[in-house]
């Protein structure tokens, strides 16, 4: 055997053994950076986070009768995995189901609980940040730089691992408080 190929073979059971150990935690096991499994990845990514999130009290997502509502802002790069891993799975966000919308307006964004905003959107960021900006509507990205302008949540892939940062500024700005084991697990976070 090639020793590229037992490289390879050492690091597909490292990423097994790695996958075990961190679906006992959090679930955000190393991958290869294919993109139908990086978007796989942040599938299960945007649907947990919501677990270490607390919305303010009087928020309209805190009524139990209310369906948890993800919406995604512009070209949806998951194509259908997050509507796969809710079946899947079964998720929920707090004993609700989640329902997944895709919007392409800031007037659709008001009954939102997670906002993920496209790469096609980074034109627009501002606009749409300045529409959130004080409501309680978890902010999420997975594009180079949406942090640093006010993203609450940002995914990424670096080293085969998905790696997250935090900017607290624009949590605490919407009163929603994350956990302390999010922001512990965090690559950056913002304060």
């Amino acid at each position: 055997m090639k020793k590229q190929d037992q490289n390879r073979g050492i690091r597909y059971q490292t990423m097994l053994i790695v996958l075990c150990c961190s679906l006992l935690f959090f679930g955000v096991p190393k991958i290869n950076s294919q993109t139908a499994n990086e978007y796989t990845l942040k599938s299960v990514f945007l649907l947990r986070v919501a677990n270490f999130v607390e919305w303010p009290e009087g928020k309209e997502n805190n009524n139990p009768k209310k369906n948890f509502i993800i919406s995604i802002y512009g070209d949806d790069p998951f194509n259908g995995l997050l509507l796969s891993a809710i079946a899947s799975q079964k998720y929920t966000v707090k004993n609700k189901d989640i329902v997944i919308r895709k919007i392409n307006n800031t007037l659709e964004i008001e009954s939102s609980d997670i906002l993920f905003i496209s790469s096609s959107e980074k034109y627009n960021l501002t606009k749409i940040l300045d529409f959130v900006k004080n409501k309680p509507i978890l902010t999420i990205g997975d594009t180079k730089g949406f942090t640093e302008r006010g993203v609450m949540v940002n995914m990424f892939i670096e080293d085969l691992f998905l790696k997250f940062d935090i900017n607290l500024v624009s949590s605490k700005e919407s009163n929603i408080y994350i956990s302390s084991k999010l922001l512990s697990n965090a690559h950056r976070v913002i304060k």
